[in-house]
């Protein structure tokens, strides 16, 4: 996959658009606070992603910028001293029909002693019809692959159908993730990510990783699978 969007900022708010075939895509973020997260629209779809849970709500935007394709947005707590930075990645996949991918890593660092941050990333959409898959293989050794299944249960990556005909895939890197857990209430789906990052020592930097993926009717699971291999193929940021 190859980084070539541009973000656009002003004042505290991110936007970039693409096209996926016919329709315009756009996403916007308003870093005032990371329960915000990043606000999809493609065509008459909707999508919010990967917006942070956390224990407290009221972190304090300390820093936004964007390097290269990447937007950086640090933020600082009063109430559980735990210093936060989302980094949102735009990538375009090479599929031939069109598509979109936010990648999105979440960094937590504390100075107190034996914390547990307990971190959340939830999205919701409205779904048609969702698949799943899990990652099988050894992570220790860099070699997974992607397997579907018949349920949510123990699953890594999920593809929905969305009410235009587009489609959502969301993944969590096999090794960041404690569990996914998909609850529908009337239209909405929620998707709750529950990070492998309950203990944090003082000092050591956890980094954990999300993807996301947009396309439309014309490409089929097979192909978002291919591309999600991508997600699981490429470096992991270290955990210091």
């Amino acid at each position: 996959m190859n980084s070539n969007q541009v973000w656009e900022l002003t004042g505290t708010v991110a936007s970039t658009q693409s096209a996926i075939g016919q329709h315009d895509l756009q996403l916007t973020i308003d870093n005032d606070s990371p329960n915000s997260g990043a606000k999809v629209t493609l065509g008459k779809d909707a999508v919010s992603l990967f917006s942070v849970e956390s224990s407290d709500d009221a972190q304090a935007l300390a820093d936004l910028y964007v390097r290269g394709n990447d937007l950086i947005a640090r933020y600082l707590s009063d109430r559980d001293k735990f210093d936060r930075e989302i980094y949102w990645r735009v990538l375009t996949p090479s599929l031939p029909a069109g598509s979109f991918a936010l990648e999105m890593i979440y960094s937590l660092q504390t100075d107190l002693l034996n914390t547990r941050p307990n971190p959340q990333i939830v999205s919701t959409l409205r779904v048609q019809d969702v698949s799943y898959w899990s990652a099988v293989g050894d992570a220790l050794v860099g070699q997974l692959h992607w397997q579907q299944q018949d349920s949510c249960e123990g699953c890594q990556l999920m593809m929905a159908k969305l009410p235009n005909g587009h489609h959502v895939a969301i993944a969590v890197y096999p090794t960041d993730l404690m569990v996914m857990e998909l609850v529908r209430t009337g239209e909405e789906t929620t998707v709750t990510c529950r990070l492998n990052a309950d203990f944090l020592e003082k000092g050591v930097i956890r980094r954990t990783r999300m993807f996301a993926l947009c396309v439309n009717s014309a490409v089929s699971a097979h192909d978002v699978a291919s591309v999600a291999q991508q997600f699981l193929d490429s470096d992991t940021p270290l955990t210091t």
